[in-house]
């Protein structure tokens, strides 16, 4: 099925996103040049609850999770303004509503967590009762499962606010994505990279997503032309893991994976808020599809509940 121009694209208003955007109609015009000319391609910017909050410094998992990134485009797909939504996938829920799906991903950036401090190189180094600031329920749970004595506040803002947070020292230390300070232009600004063994990321942390209508065979067609399929093999596998635990940004879950040949090496975390009673998994098996890589996702999930108790998610 052929796309009819022009194609609208929405995204959050903020710097970040509007370049992460730029990156997917660069790709796209790069795959077909039908887009290339005046008009084939807008983008729309919308305005979040999940922006409000952040500029109010509100605390994510109050106010309704990680939806408040998604409802206001997956709205707007529904009532016909936007044709598709670009997203930092780590935002998204991994249960999607029935009528929309995130099948396409630019290649993956750097996946991992940046830690910053005007004083020490690490987190686990810093003096006791220290005050660590960050909105994350999972790297709230990480930092506090090896520093229980760290006080944790609510940091919000995008990364320039929270870089100057910093410098004023308003909290002794905070957490960034790599993947965000490095698309963002902060490159030379971060500090200490932190090993997945050390904080493990986010689920489809580094990633770029593309949500629209399930119905729409057209941009199926669209954007299959631009989609990584080593990317979406491991996305898809945090994904399925994070749908079966049930959860989002309210509770501190994480799944990392990696694909080396048709070896997929998927690693998970699950915690109480306070770091207290912590689950990890680590395995590897062979994968040759997206459909397998879910499956196994779906499995892990599945058995590491078993060994959970009712509500831990």
């Amino acid at each position: 099925m052929k796309f009819q121009a022009p194609l609208r694209i929405g995204t959050r208003k903020s710097a970040l996103a509007m370049i992460q955007t730029e990156m997917v109609v660069a790709a796209l015009k790069a795959a077909h040049s039908e887009l290339c000319s005046d008009g084939a391609i807008e983008i729309v910017g919308l305005e979040t609850y999940g922006d409000k909050t952040q500029k109010d410094n509100l605390s994510l998992v109050e106010h309704g999770g990680k939806a408040l990134w998604a409802s206001e485009h997956e709205q707007a797909m529904r009532d016909g303004i936007i044709d598709c939504a670009v997203h930092s996938t780590k935002d998204i829920p991994g249960i999607l509503d029935d009528d929309m799906v995130m099948p396409c991903f630019l290649p993956r950036a750097d996946a991992r967590d940046v830690f910053l401090s005007s004083t020490v190189g690490h987190f686990t180094a810093l003096p006791e009762g220290a005050t660590i600031g960050t909105s994350s329920p999972r790297r709230a749970a990480i930092v506090l499962a090896k520093r229980p004595d760290l006080n944790i506040v609510t940091f919000r803002g995008n990364i320039g606010t929270r870089l100057k947070k910093i410098a004023h020292a308003e909290v002794d230390g905070t957490f960034l994505a790599a993947a965000g300070m490095i698309r963002g232009g902060y490159k030379d600004m971060m500090q200490t990279i932190l090993e997945p063994s050390e904080m493990l990321p986010a689920v489809g942390q580094g990633a770029i997503g593309i949500e629209f209508k399930k119905d729409r065979d057209d941009l199926h067609d669209l954007f299959s032309e631009i989609h990584d399929l080593q990317t979406g093999i491991c996305v898809k596998a945090e994904r399925a893991w994070l749908a079966g635990m049930g959860g989002s940004c309210r509770s501190p879950l994480a799944a990392y994976a990696e694909l080396n040949g048709d070896q997929l090496r998927l690693r998970a975390f699950a915690s109480d808020f306070e770091g207290t009673d912590v689950k990890t998994c680590d395995i590897t098996a062979s994968v040759q599809d997206e459909i397998q890589a879910q499956k196994m996702g779906a499995d892990l999930a599945a058995e590491m509940l078993k060994g959970l108790p009712k509500g831990f998610v």
